[in-house]
């Protein structure tokens, strides 16, 4: 799977006429001046966190095989590139830096040349809007998996429209999940498999055993996680990732897991759980699970099933659908990072996440039932996004098979971010981004072709 060679060939600038190289060049501008932008003016501030996703530093110095074995907040793949800095001295910001840029070049130069592939008219105008966005400085200029998301999710998209034939196709799209899987829990090996089955109209099942194989990856993983601790997933915060569908109204009346809010440090809830318990004990001489400023804390995975228990003991289907109702909301609303989440040195502009994300709209203020303010939030892709599902969905038996793989993937996604971590949903929507980007690009080109939706997504690809 030569995959960097198809990249290289796919956006050499010897493949491509003077206008198309110029407009190449331009975005690399843009992109480099965006990120000189942010590192002269501070307006994000880049931090290291080690309490969720990252391990802390002397996990990366000590025993760093044994702390990556005992990792069960997330998938490891992110801490075994940052541990492979330190092992080799590199220095880690200006490693992240410099790939998350190559990273991002690379990204807008292959959804250009697929959308001049496939002939979509205004190709450059969709890429320097959707791709040119000031919203991508802010996620590229963090060591953190969903911009990693966001530039694998346009190699997947190159691939899946790549002359290559199929099944050479089918195994890089398998090896490339299988590496999302391992970066993020919500991309569970069991939809992954029931995704790639898809293929099995164009690919006899015998020959996709190869890359279905590659499943047993996660599986390990995930494997290891219930010898290790009791739960089969790819993290320990289910629970806390469920808890937005306890009742509000019950999260006052009793002193609980719920009532303390979620991801907070081990320590916040003594007397909630047995700190005698057969798994504590089991690791009470380990540093990193004994780590009382970390949730790598092994007291975690009793206080996640804690949240676990309470919360489908708790369960009300009004509540739950109400739940869902903003996290769909949430889901179609900018990814740009609020003014409650931000690590800023300038807050004015994380006060005003439309100065960051040109699709975002300014908030709708609204005086609330009790004292203060809340705010609505809107944006472009509250009204684009949906409807390009919808058209999508009412077409479906038309579709081709790349654009029934794609609006799969991202149907699965969805109901995940929506569902399982609502408060976050635009957030992870932005790990599939490129996804909707394509489609958008689809729809919009079509609106201005003498040629109907139906047949622009029926031959496309042909």
């Amino acid at each position: 799977m030569n995959l960097l060679t198809d990249w290289f060939c796919l956006y050499s600038p010897h493949t491509m006429n003077p206008k198309k190289t110029g407009f190449i060049y331009f975005m690399i501008a843009w992109i480099l001046i965006g990120h000189l932008f942010v590192q002269l003016t501070g307006v994000i501030h880049y931090e290291f966190d080690p309490g969720i996703y990252w391990l802390p530093e002397y996990a990366f110095k000590d025993n760093f095989l044994k702390n990556i074995f005992h990792l069960h907040t997330n998938p490891p793949l992110l801490n075994i590139i940052s541990g492979i800095c330190y092992k080799l001295h590199i220095p880690f910001y200006s490693f992240c830096l410099t790939t998350f840029i190559a990273m991002q070049i690379s990204g807008t130069i292959l959804f250009y040349k697929l959308l001049q592939k496939l002939k979509i008219r205004y190709s450059a105008h969709f890429t320097f809007v959707f791709l040119g966005n000031p919203l991508h400085f802010v996620w590229f200029s963090f060591y953190y998996y969903p911009a990693i998301l966001f530039f694998l999710s346009i190699v997947c998209l190159t691939v899946l429209y790549s002359d290559k034939p199929v099944l050479k196709k089918f195994n890089k799209i398998a090896f490339l999940l299988v590496g999302i899987s391992m970066l993020r829990a919500s991309y569970h090996p069991i939809w992954i498999f029931l995704l790639l089955l898809s293929f099995r109209k164009l690919i006899p099942f015998n020959k996709m055993m190869p890359g279905l194989l590659l499943l047993i990856i996660p599986l390990f993983w995930y494997s290891k996680n219930y010898v290790q601790y009791g739960f089969c997933s790819g993290s320990s915060l289910f629970g806390q990732n469920i808890s937005a569908h306890y009742p509000d109204h019950l999260r006052k009346e009793v002193i609980n897991f719920n009532s303390r809010g979620r991801y907070k440090l081990p320590f916040e809830y003594s007397g909630l759980y047995d700190e005698n318990s057969p798994l504590i004990q089991k690791y009470s001489d380990d540093k990193l699970l004994n780590d009382s400023a970390t949730l790598h804390n092994v007291r975690t995975i009793p206080i996640s099933r804690g949240y676990e228990k309470e919360t489908i003991g708790n369960w009300e289907l009004k509540y739950s659908l109400l739940t869902i109702a903003y996290g769909t909301f949430s889901f179609f609303g900018s990814p740009a990072i609020d003014e409650y989440n931000n690590k800023s040195e300038k807050p004015y502009f994380w006060n005003n996440t439309y100065l960051i994300d040109w699709f975002d709209l300014p908030n709708i203020k609204i005086k609330s039932s009790g004292e203060g303010y809340s705010f609505i939030r809107l944006s472009i892709y509250t009204i684009i996004y949906p409807l390009t599902i919808i058209l999508l969905l009412s077409k479906y038996r038309s579709l081709t098979f790349e654009i029934k793989f794609i609006l799969h993937w991202i149907l699965v996604t969805a109901f995940i971010y929506c569902t399982i971590d609502p408060n976050e949903a635009a957030r992870m929507r932005y790990e599939t981004e490129p996804v909707f980007y394509f489609l958008t690009a689809i729809i919009l080109s079509n609106l201005f072709s003498t040629n109907n939706t139906r047949e622009m997504i029926k031959n496309e690809s042909r």
